[in-house]
């Protein structure tokens, strides 16, 4: 990493312990980004994203209090500049496109690799998203 290259700060919204254990360790192999939290619901998400400036917010797909797409207009709402990442289990063209039309960056299964993963946080690239499970 050099010296001009911006670290990410990034939040967590996931209510799964093993996820929300697991995935700031990720965080760790990668020198430009720096794990800020992690939250359980979209609430708490809210208040986060506009009391810390972020730069990635990843979202889990299965909300227990809202649908995805409505959670992420309502972190896009409150949150007009941070990139947000969609995390789902599997997901299919219709839900990729509902989300990303209310403002997901990047749609991502669970099973990507961690080099995928951290490209699809980064911000220059375009949206991205996988094609869904036959």
């Amino acid at each position: 990493m050099s010296p001009t290259t911006p670290i990410l700060r990034v939040l967590l919204v996931d209510d799964r312990e093993l996820v929300n254990s697991g995935l700031p360790l990720f965080f760790r192999a990668f020198p430009d980004f720096t794990f800020t939290g992690k939250v359980s619901d979209i609430h708490a998400a809210i208040e986060y994203v506009t009391t810390q400036h972020l730069d990635v917010v990843v979202v889990d797909l299965k909300r227990p209090e809202v649908d995805a797409a409505h959670a992420v207009r309502l972190i896009r709402t409150a949150a007009p500049d941070v990139r947000i990442v969609v995390l789902a289990n599997s997901a299919s063209q219709g839900l990729i496109r509902e989300v990303t039309e209310a403002g997901a960056d990047a749609v991502l299964t669970k099973d990507i690799s961690i080099d995928a993963l951290a490209a699809s946080l980064r911000p220059n690239l375009e949206v991205i998203s996988q094609p869904a499970e036959a």
